[in-house]
């Protein structure tokens, strides 16, 4: 329940059937932990003042507006803020993991292209830094995993999504971001795994598990489930929208070009340098943020490359 008016967070009814006392408990704790406190936590931030002086709230409040900046103006003010909180407590380590996605992923993709190997850089230091302060804070160790990910030192990034489950095994954004390092380094399987263990863990749908499921369909060369999947997303990302224009794509739909043309001007909308691109800075931009083998990227790649650049094809 939401604490200050006793309205509803979540609530769920679960068949335990002839489990037995222990499978029953076990089953109750793990819907409680898997959903309950991810459902508390958005309802913590919901509630947040605008201004506090606490250090703690600051960080809330820092890290809520890092999720939610519609600028480059405002995502640069959040990361102002985790940087302020860090400086004053270095030993802070729930600030750090917001900070590094805003380092790791273009300010949380308000300023495209804004990320390059000297932000990739700071966020790693950052990442080791936060894990430094807590060894036993999850969500650091898979933050540490996507920025060896990115590094190419897949060994380890493997050793930091272990352990984060290891340290909590019932929490299912934790899932989903294994399975998307998984995606990445090319495990479509273990991936499946991954995502199949979030959605039992999940009970409630979200655009972030559609468009992961359906980036993992996507991969698969499973073009029409794909498309099903992000035909559930009611406010697609810069990368939802992508996917979907190249499941139709790859569907050999005219709507897919259509699409893709549409994605085009937004990204180049919102281009860190007010300039555009160009279709071949587009085709780098795409594979510095999905560092994915050959194997898997080269298909996915060859749908896209004729309808950006129908010269090329």
């Amino acid at each position: 329940k939401h604490l200050a008016d006793g309205r509803i967070v979540w609530a769920d009814s679960i068949a335990l059937g002839g489990t037995g006392a222990a499978k029953g408990v076990e089953t109750i704790v793990r819907r409680i932990i898997g959903s309950v406190l991810p459902a508390g936590d958005e309802d913590i931030f919901s509630g947040l003042p605008r201004e506090r002086d606490d250090l703690y709230e600051k960080y809330l409040i820092a890290k809520r507006r890092s999720f939610t900046a519609r600028s480059y103006a405002e995502a640069r003010a959040a990361a102002d803020a985790l940087e302020n909180v860090i400086g004053q407590r270095p030993d802070f380590a729930l600030a750090y993991p917001p900070l590094v996605r805003l380092y790791n992923i273009d300010f949380g993709y308000t300023a495209l292209g804004s990320t390059g190997q000297a932000e990739r850089d700071k966020a790693f230091e950052l990442a080791k830094a936060g894990l430094a302060a807590d060894r036993g804070h999850v969500h650091s160790y898979t933050v540490l995993g996507f920025c060896y990910l990115w590094r190419g030192e897949l060994d380890l990034a493997c050793r930091c999504f272990d352990e984060a489950l290891a340290l909590n095994p019932y929490n299912h954004v934790r899932f989903q971001e294994v399975a998307t390092g998984m995606m990445f380094m090319g495990d479509l399987a273990e991936a499946r795994r991954m995502m199949d263990r979030a959605r039992e863990l999940n009970p409630i749908p979200s655009e972030h598990l559609y468009e992961d499921l359906g980036r993992l369909d996507l991969l698969e060369g499973n073009y029409g489930g794909a498309r099903a999947m992000f035909r559930l997303i009611m406010r697609g990302s810069i990368w939802a929208d992508l996917y979907m224009a190249v499941a139709e794509l790859g569907l050999g739909l005219e709507e897919g070009k259509r699409r893709l043309h549409a994605w085009q001007s937004r990204v180049e909308a919102s281009w860190h340098s007010g300039a555009s691109p160009g279709a071949a800075g587009l085709l780098d931009w795409i594979r510095f943020h999905h560092p994915l083998p050959s194997r898997i990227a080269e298909p996915l790649l060859s749908i896209i490359k004729p309808a950006l650049m129908p010269t090329a094809a």
